[in-house]
This record gives structure tokens, sequence and C-alpha cells, in this order.
């Protein structure tokens, strides 16, 4: 059942209005017609079944059936921070993490990356990345479109890992594996993961941001490019902290009427 982010103000009373792209997807590309069944999300954790009920040149409407929690959507937000990679490869994280549960992604200037200065990101270049992340969102049953901050320094990143139950940064000189420093970690509702560029962090990267309170980890014996290093640190943090877990049936449940 195809899936769809919709705006607040596009979702009233049950009644559910798509945006002129959404309305031109769900005519003219994917041919759809009144009485299909759809599945609206409405940027909350909330995902509502829906039917088309109009399918014109001038608008789509639905009419919601039933709404609940959106299945695919972990209760632990973790946040990536990346360092910028070229655009194909930052554009793969971005995809891949949000499938695999980021909540959050925090590109940031390292000292071996190929991009050092944060101007290398265009208003347009966010604006496709967060096109990215919308459909890797629908396209994985996520609740929540994940969130793209603006470019961070090292440092900046590293004075906010206290907003963190946890902050693991990727090392391979880490004498810790990410399962052992997830260890005692209960009841967590947000985490952090640090990924460094091609070559890895320098040591004094590592040690500025153990110093201000995250844990460096290793991710095995196999040295992983830096985007698959992002996407299995992810889901390992994801998976250690229980959020990889089948769900059980739908989301939707019931009749609703917003209003």
């Amino acid at each position: 059942m195809h899936r769809f982010f919709v705006e607040p103000g596009r979702l009233q009373g049950g009644r559910v209005v798509f945006s002129d792209a959404q309305a031109h997807q769900i005519r003219r590309v994917l041919r759809m017609e009144a009485g299909r069944e759809v599945v609206v999300l409405d940027n909350t954790g909330l995902e509502y079944r829906a039917v088309l009920s109009k399918v014109t040149a001038d608008g789509v409407e639905a009419e919601s059936t039933a709404r609940g929690p959106a299945p695919g959507e972990p209760v632990v937000r973790l946040t990536l921070f990346q360092s910028l990679l070229r655009q194909e490869k930052f554009e793969w994280v971005l995809q891949k993490g949000t499938e695999a549960g980021v909540a959050r992604f925090v590109p940031i200037l390292t000292r071996r990356g190929l991009i050092q200065s944060a101007s290398a990101v265009t208003p347009q270049k966010v604006q496709r990345w967060r096109r990215i992340v919308t459909e890797a969102a629908e396209q994985s049953h996520r609740g929540v479109i994940p969130e793209i901050v603006p470019v961070m320094g090292l440092e900046e990143a590293a004075a906010t890992t206290g907003d963190y139950g946890i902050v693991l940064v990727a090392a391979m000189t880490a004498s810790l594996s990410l399962d052992e420093a997830l260890k005692g970690c209960k009841g967590l509702t947000t985490a952090g993961l640090f990924i460094g560029p091609e070559g890895g962090f320098e040591d004094e990267e590592v040690a500025m941001l153990t110093s201000a309170g995250a844990r460096a980890a290793h991710l095995g014996p196999r040295v992983l490019r830096t985007e698959t290093a992002a996407v299995a640190g992810s889901v390992l943090i994801l998976h250690g902290t229980g959020q990889m877990k089948t769900p059980v049936g739908s989301g939707c449940v019931g009749g609703t009427s917003d209003g």
C-alpha cells in the first residue's frame, strides 16, 4: 500500500488533501483511482489508513478510516553525526540510515574529510537531501521524517554529547566493541553515533569526543567504508536497544475522526 507524508494542515477532520506533487504522483504516475486505499502519515509518528475519495485534474483527496502508531518508528531516537562525504556517498547514508531507523542526521566537518567547508552544502542540496529521506521514510514504514540539521564543526558537535543518553564514536583503535559499549544502558530514549571520513577520525579528534563524554567503540575486526560503518553502526545501536524487533500487525486501528 502506498504511503504519503502530508503537512499538518492537509489532514483535517479525517479528510486528506494531497499536495499538487502528490496528486500528480497518485493520478499520473501511479494511475490510482477513487476507492483505492493508501496510508497517510502526519510526521508525528501516527499513520492513517485512508480511501481515495477524489482523483481528478482539480486535485486528489482521501477520507481516513483508521489511525494508529506507525510500526516502523523506533522509540530510541538515534542521531547520526556523519562526516561530510562526496554527494553520492552521503546521499546513500541518508537513504539507508533512514531505512535503518536514524532519527536525525548531523553533517560534520572533520580533518580528513574531503569536504572542508559548510558552504559546499547549498540550499538546493539540502532540499534534495530532504526529498531522499522523505521517500526513504515512506518506503520503510517510518512515522517521522528524519531531521537534517545544518553542518557543524566537530567541536560544536562534541559540545552536544550531553543531550543524549549515550554517544558512541566509531574508532578502529577502540578497545570496546559497540555491543560492549552498550551494555548496561537500559531505558535509553536517545543515542548518538559519530562516524568519521575515509580514513577515520584522527586520534586527537577521538580524544576530544571522548573527553566530551562519548565512548569510543569499534565495529568489529573488518575495516568498513565510512558509509558502510554509518549504516552498520546505526543498526547495531538500534538492535542493541531493542528497536529491531518485528512489529505485530498493522499500525492502524479502528475508526477515526480527527477534528
